[in-house]
């Protein structure tokens, strides 16, 4: 299915948190949107905006072909585990349901590497230099960056410069999911596991990952890539 680049309005955590329930409750697709309609209809007033809205959360949550089956199917799981991190689980699906947020998560981790500080202008920037200067998508960074400060995971400083915030992960379901959506993004043949606890597009979110705890799972697939063990896949 083709994802819009520009697409974007701003999501609050409590409206993921709210989709991923309505689909856990049996809900249809109609019953999901209608509620969402509802739902959405006490803090958004422009039904423009809030159909907007609605269609990025379903894209997220609701719809598996637009972000991936078996990731779905392990955040749903992983979502009823009361031990789990359900707006990283949310930004597992959100990378996968929307290329801009993908890539400005990656931006941001990448930077993160060096300082914990960043501006609007320079993620602008970067966008503009992959995917070319028009105004809707100078709009839509704008929405993705409101997100992310709404979901907690960076905050302004000042005007224009935003600080990085991180969150230690220990939900081995949650991790689970995390890389499951890595593996589904399909950027690379395979991963090291040093690379694991450090991935970009992850950025807000700090775990640790094992060989042992790798190789016991029956999720993930491992194989000897120049006399090292690396992850490559999933098992599905």
């Amino acid at each position: 299915m083709e994802k819009t680049i520009g697409l974007f309005r701003a999501i609050q955590p409590e409206w993921l948190v709210k989709t991923a329930e309505l689909i856990i409750q049996g809900n249809s697709e109609k019953e999901i949107k209608d509620k969402l309609e509802e739902f959405l209809s006490f803090e958004i007033e422009s039904p423009i905006n809030r159909g907007k809205s609605r269609a990025l959360l379903m894209n997220i949550w609701a719809n598996p072909e637009y972000t991936s089956p078996a990731v779905h199917e392990k955040a749903i799981k992983a979502f009823q585990n009361e031990r789990s991190d359900k707006i990283a689980l949310s930004w597992a699906l959100f990378v996968l349901a929307h290329p801009l947020f993908a890539d400005v998560s990656t931006l941001i981790g990448r930077i993160s590497t060096a300082q914990d500080t960043f501006t609007t202008g320079w993620i602008k920037e970067k966008v503009t230099e992959h995917h070319g200067e028009r105004p809707t998508l100078l709009r839509a960074v704008a929405g993705v960056l409101e997100t992310m400060r709404c979901l907690g995971v960076i905050e302004n400083v000042k005007s224009g410069t935003y600080r990085i915030k991180r969150y230690i992960l220990k939900d081995e379901q949650t991790i689970a999911v995390i890389l499951l959506s890595l593996l589904a993004q399909e950027q690379k043949a395979y991963y090291e596991i040093s690379e694991l606890s450090s991935i970009p597009q992850f950025f807000p979110y700090k775990f640790s990952v094992t060989m042992e705890w790798l190789h016991h799972s029956p999720d993930f697939m491992l194989e000897n890539v120049g006399n090292k063990t690396v992850l490559t896949g999933m098992k599905v």
